[in-house]
Order: C-alpha cells, then sequence, then structure tokens
C-alpha cells in the first residue's frame, strides 16, 4: 500500500532486515529521512541506527511513558533533527472531513465490520492484519 501513495521503499523490520535493506535499497547511504510510527525504544533505537550524518527523525507514535533515549554525543555528531508531529492538526482534521463529504479525496478503507464485530476487528488491528483505515457499520 505505500508504493500506491509515493514511496520509494517500504521494509517490514518484523520480516526484513531494517539496516540492510535500507543500506541496500540507497547503494550503501543511510536515509535522509525516517519516520517512526510506532514510538517504541527499540523502533526509536532502530531508526536512529540509518539515519544519516543531519537527517530528521521525525516522531509521530508515542507510548505515554516512554522516554526518548538518545546518547547526547550522536545526536550532535551526528547533527540529527527530531520533530514531533501529530500528523494534522485540528483544523486539517475538519478539512479532510470535508473534502472526503464533498468526494474531493477517497479515504483508504482496507476493512469493513459490523459494530458487533468490533472485538474481531481489534483483533486484527493487534495481529497486524490492518493496513489501512477500518470502518465499523453501524
Amino acid at each position: 500500500m505505500s508504493k500506491q501513495f509515493g514511496a520509494d521503499k517500504f521494509i517490514n523490520p518484523r520480516n526484513d532486515d531494517l539496516v540492510q535493506e535500507t543500506l541496500a535499497f540507497t547503494k550503501g547511504q543511510k536515509a535522509d529521512t525516517v519516520i517512526d510510527f510506532v514510538g517504541t525504544s527499540e523502533t526509536i533505537k532502530l531508526l536512529l541506527s540509518v539515519l544519516k550524518k543531519g537527517g530528521k527523525f521525525i516522531l509521530m507514535g508515542y507510548i505515554p511513558n516512554i522516554d526518548l533515549k538518545i546518547h547526547t554525543a550522536d545526536l550532535v555528531l551526528k547533527e540529527i533533527n527530531i520533530m514531533g508531529s501529530r500528523a494534522s492538526s485540528r483544523q486539517t482534521f475538519f478539512e479532510t472531513v470535508n473534502l472526503v463529504g464533498e468526494k474531493r479525496i477517497r479515504p483508504v478503507i482496507t476493512d469493513k465490520f459490523l459494530l458487533s464485530e468490533a472485538n474481531s476487528a481489534l483483533k486484527a488491528l493487534a495481529a497486524d492484519k490492518i493496513v489501512g483505515r477500518t470502518v465499523l457499520k453501524i
């Protein structure tokens, strides 16, 4: 799905070696920008390991009470730019809803469940079987 929306490369670290795949794709270079949609200590450490000097680390995912752990020497000597992002503002959310309502953009809905199947939807989400947006039909 990532390639459909313009990504040059998608790497699933559960199935692929992130460092090797990144270096192979970039012909031995590290990534200019990495985006962490998860925000665990493990994903932060892994993504920082493939970020080039002067690269940008964007943290979108988070888990409450997890601290960002990075050696200050790495931050300074590698000139890493760290940015947090909510992905969108409240205003952007409402504008997007209006665009969908006007049929000017189409959301990517990969799964639909009846409201009575909400627990099945949550189980599918927990098992990484859902890759886009899911709708509960009432």
